[in-house]
Order: C-alpha cells, then sequence, then structure tokens
C-alpha cells in the first residue's frame, strides 16, 4: 500500500508535468527561389513573422534564432546550412526539439509561394505541411496563417491577434518585409547598428508591426531609463548615444518632489542644528535626432528653480555682515542645450555638450540671497560602448558648471562663494535572458574643486524586468559616501520605478528615496525624495 501511494506521488510530482510540457519547435530560414535581389533575405523574415506569432501562445516552446545560431556555431556551421535537412535534423536533437519546421518560398512574379513542412525529430517523418500563395504585400496574414495552422496540428489555442491578421487581409507596402529581413540578416552576423536601421526603416512604413518591435526590444540598448534624477548641473544623459539614435526622438523629464523623511511642513529639514533646503526642480524639453550614419544631435530647453537655503547654529559673515542663514535660491531659470554624438565604430561612439542657462535670484522670503544674476554654462564629454552582441553597455560622462556655489565654512564662521563640484556620471549594463532581465550599476562622482576639496560617492546599484515586451520593472538600492571636511558620512536610499512603452512612445517614472551630499555645509548629508517623470515620442520624421 506504502508503495503504490509513494507511485502515485512520483507520478503527479514528475510524470504528469513532464507530460504537460509543451511541444518544442524550432523554425529554419527558408529557402528563396527569385532572380529579385529585394528577396534575397525574404526566407529569414517571414521565418521570423511566423516566430513571433508562435510566440504569442503558450502550448508550444519556442527556440529562439540564437539558440540556434549558437549549436550552429559550435558545429563550425551557418545558418545558412540549417536549410539542410540533414542538419536541420542533427540540429534539432542537440537542442532536444520535438519538431524542426523547413520551407521554401519561390517568386511568382505579383505572388510568392510559401511551401512549409514539420519533421519529426525523432523519426525524420514530415507529419505537416502547409501551402499558401500570396501577396508578399501581405506578409501579415501569411505569418498569421502558417501560425494558426501549425498550433491547430498542436491543438493550441491561437491568439486573437494572430486570428485577425488571417481574418481581416490588409495589404502593406513590401519594404517593411524587405528591411525587416535584411534587418535579420545583419542581426545574424551581429551587424548591430545595420540592423537597427533597417528595423527603423521597416517601423517608419510599418509602425506597428510586431516582428519589428520585438526586434527593436532585442537591440534596444541598456539607456538611462533607470535615471536617478535629471541633474540640474549636468546633461540630461550622456550625449555619446547620439551617435548610436537610428531615428529622431521628442522628450521631456519633470521631477516632482515629495516630502523627505524628518522634514518640516515646508520641507527643511535640520541636523546637529544645522536647517537645510536644498532642492533642484529642473524641467527638460528635448528633439534628438540622427545625422547621415555617424553623427547625432540634440537640442533642448532647459529650465526650472533652485530652491537652496541654510540655517546655522552659530553667527557667521557674509559679505561684510552678521547673519544666520541665507538662501541661494535661482527662480526663472531658462536656457538650451546643444549636444553631439558621433559613433567612431559600430559599438563606440564620442559626445560632448555645451548649456547655457540665464538664471534670475529668487527675491521672496526673509533669508539674504547672496546669488548673482545672469548667465551661466555648463560643458560635458561622454562615451559609449557597446559589447557581447550589445548586451554589456558602458557610458561615462564628466561636467562642470560655471555657476557659484555658496556654502558655509564652519572653521572660519563665513559664507564662501565655491564652484560647483566637477561631476563624473558611469553606469554599466549587462542583460542577460533575451533582453528581458538587466543589472545595472550606476555611479556619481561629485569631486570638489574649491576650497572645500572633498568627494561624495554614490553607488546605485539596479535590476530591471521586461514583464512584457512593451512594460518593465525596476528596483535599485542607493549607497552615499562623502569624504569632507575631515568629516565621513554615509546614507542609504532606494530607486523603484516603471517603463511603459506604446507605439512610438515611452514613459519612464522612478521613484527614489535616499541621503544626498548637500554643498551648502560641507560634510553633511540630508534627505532627498521626488519622482522623476520621462517621456518621449519617435515621430519618425528622420532616420539613417
Amino acid at each position: 500500500m506504502t508503495r503504490r501511494l509513494l507511485f502515485a506521488v512520483f507520478s503527479c510530482l514528475f510524470v504528469l508535468p513532464l507530460a504537460a510540457v509543451p511541444n518544442r519547435l524550432s523554425l529554419s530560414d527558408f529557402t528563396v527561389h527569385s532572380d529579385n535581389p529585394k528577396y534575397k533575405y525574404i526566407g529569414k523574415g517571414i521565418s521570423e513573422m511566423i516566430s513571433v506569432e508562435l510566440g504569442k501562445s503558450s502550448g508550444i516552446e519556442l527556440i529562439e534564432r540564437e539558440k540556434r545560431a549558437e549549436i550552429l556555431e559550435e558545429m563550425e556551421l551557418s545558418l545558412a546550412d540549417f536549410a539542410n535537412s540533414e542538419v536541420q535534423l542533427k540540429v534539432g536533437e542537440m537542442l532536444a526539439v520535438n519538431y524542426v519546421v523547413a520551407g521554401e518560398i519561390v517568386d511568382m512574379d505579383k505572388k510568392v509561394l510559401i511551401s512549409l513542412r514539420m519533421i519529426d525529430v525523432e523519426s525524420g517523418k514530415i507529419v505537416w505541411n502547409e501551402q499558401l500563395a500570396e501577396k508578399l504585400t501581405r506578409y501579415e496574414r501569411i505569418s498569421g496563417f502558417f501560425a494558426s495552422s501549425i498550433l491547430d496540428f498542436f491543438s493550441v489555442e491561437v491568439s486573437e491577434t494572430t486570428i485577425v491578421k488571417v481574418r481581416e487581409v490588409e495589404e502593406k507596402t513590401e519594404e517593411a518585409v524587405v528591411s525587416f529581413s535584411e534587418a535579420v540578416n545583419h542581426f545574424d552576423n551581429r551587424e548591430i547598428t545595420q540592423a537597427k536601421k533597417e528595423l527603423s526603416r521597416a517601423k517608419r512604413v510599418d509602425p506597428k508591426n510586431d516582428a519589428v518591435e520585438v526586434y527593436l526590444w532585442k537591440l534596444d540598448s541598456i539607456t538611462p531609463r533607470f535615471r536617478v534624477e535629471t541633474e540640474y548641473f549636468a546633461p540630461t544623459s550622456c550625449p555619446a548615444y547620439l551617435g548610436l539614435i537610428n531615428e529622431d526622438n521628442i522628450y521631456t523629464w519633470q521631477v516632482i518632489w515629495v516630502k523627505p523623511p524628518n522634514a518640516d511642513d515646508v520641507q527643511g529639514q535640520t541636523i546637529d542644528g544645522f536647517y537645510f533646503k536644498d532642492y533642484p526642480k529642473p524641467m527638460t524639453f528635448g528633439y534628438a535626432f540622427p545625422i547621415g550614419n555617424n553623427l547625432g544631435l540634440s537640442v533642448e530647453y532647459v529650465g526650472g528653480r533652485l530652491e537652496r537655503m541654510v540655517g546655522a547654529p552659530f553667527s557667521f559673515d557674509l559679505l561684510g555682515s552678521t547673519e544666520t542663514e541665507f538662501a541661494a535660491d535661482l527662480d526663472y531659470n531658462y536656457g538650451g542645450s546643444l549636444a553631439i554624438g558621433y559613433r567612431l565604430r559600430d559599438n563606440f561612439s564620442l559626445g560632448a555638450s555645451f548649456r547655457a542657462t540665464y538664471s534670475e535670484k529668487y527675491k521672496g522670503g526673509g533669508s539674504t540671497n547672496p546669488m548673482e544674476e545672469g548667465f551661466w554654462y555648463v560643458v560635458g564629454a561622454g562615451l559609449v560602448f557597446l559589447g557581447l552582441d550589445n548586451k554589456l553597455v558602458v557610458d561615462t560622462q564628466v561636467s562642470w558648471a560655471s555657476q557659484a556655489d555658496w556654502y558655509v565654512n564652519t572653521d572660519l564662521k563665513e559664507a564662501v562663494e565655491g564652484i560647483r563640484p566637477l561631476s563624473v556620471d558611469t553606469s554599466i549594463g549587462y542583460s542577460l535572458l533575451d533582453k528581458k532581465l538587466t543589472l545595472s550599476l550606476r555611479t556619481i562622482e561629485d569631486i570638489f574643486i574649491d576650497k572645500r576639496k572633498g568627494i561624495a560617492i554614490r553607488a546605485v546599484p539596479v535590476v530591471e524586468y521586461w514583464l512584457f515586451p512593451f512594460i518593465s520593472a525596476r528596483l535599485g538600492y542607493e549607497n552615499s559616501h562623502l569624504f569632507q571636511n575631515d568629516r565621513y558620512s554615509m546614507g542609504h536610499g532606494f530607486l523603484s520605478g516603471v517603463t511603459v512603452k506604446i507605439w512610438r512612445f515611452e514613459l519612464s517614472s522612478n521613484f527614489t528615496l535616499r541621503k544626498k551630499p548637500t554643498s551648502m555645509v560641507p560634510g553633511y548629508l540630508i534627505y532627498d525624495s521626488k519622482v522623476l517623470f520621462g517621456f518621449s515620442f519617435n515621430p519618425g520624421l528622420l532616420g539613417r
């Protein structure tokens, strides 16, 4: 009795789950018979479009193209060799798939004849075949038709969007499928820049194509979606990214402050008898666009307000008068920035930026404000490196602002006009699980180059996961270290955020709660809490 019970338990734990494992399937690139040079790679494109439709259903397990290419590389073969039936079966065995789908595309002038067959890897027999003569401009119906037929063979439910593609025969331009097919070929050859260029072209003529979106997602670089903040004294993002963009982009970043812990009703914080308010409130609106094959530019409007105030537990000298507090508020800031990026190689780009802003000092409140009105500027430079088939991204930028930075010298008991610290912003990101998971580390160093002397270091490790191709969630931890004024301070914080992609729109939102260095009294960290919103739109007006 006991043995029977144990056998029943093991059957439930092991046998039944194995029976529920979906059928493993691999698609080969289809052989093309055509004298039209534009059709050279449509066997790759049509195969991948069908794969994308199959991937919408959970009843089968589809082997990714990259995994198939990896096995072929181990066999010292190419994807072109996968057209051979013997190679298909051998690769199928190595991939542990049940079935391999192969086929041919014959150009019949006004239509293409597509013939596909499914081979049982274990027996080598053809267990399914289907044929369709259709205009190439109806590639959506082609992919939907074959995907539906394959899923019907497995008695698997077909996605509603796939059914719609078969039912609603939509006529489109063949430029989209041709560009997409060429992009897949560049993808196979690890020519990332060319692949992105063809995908951008395909997206312009067919903005809602699912396969194009999937590949754009695969090739998407790890960009600063997890921004900690829009820096008041630094460029919005590393200008070197401009050398890598393939289409134009309209974007904006906005900060909304949240009352930090231990703050009073006006967000002031008291630490060791000092009273702090240090809240940059920047806003950026910009347009980035590619020029030629290697150059990218961005033009930004920058504005906002800088709300800064400090009160000391002792009296100090400020421009000849005795005070216990002063403000360094700036109101009605407006200006612009110009940034340029140049791609030296497919995986390496340099950039530089210049920003000029006119500021008026805030005249409200009762605190003395030593800030001068007028123009100030920010200069920056950076680089971006892509590696490991675009899975690794490293960027860094250095920026410096000419604006005055007033602070209280606690030793001399006087307010002193200092210089903004040099800012170094570096991030390293690596993607896993076919770009679904990204591990990133961002470091921001403020190097004080005036009499304050010291360095503030922030380390922000972040994990981002794409729940679906159109939405991601991220979570990060922040650790701050301040070495200044013979004093060491350490703080902690966290970051959480989401990114949502809809058609050509992208919305990113990050919430941060952390301790940051305040330059108004050397050696002190204060709480910082805010929500950062970023919104972008790709109009498709300019592309490489």
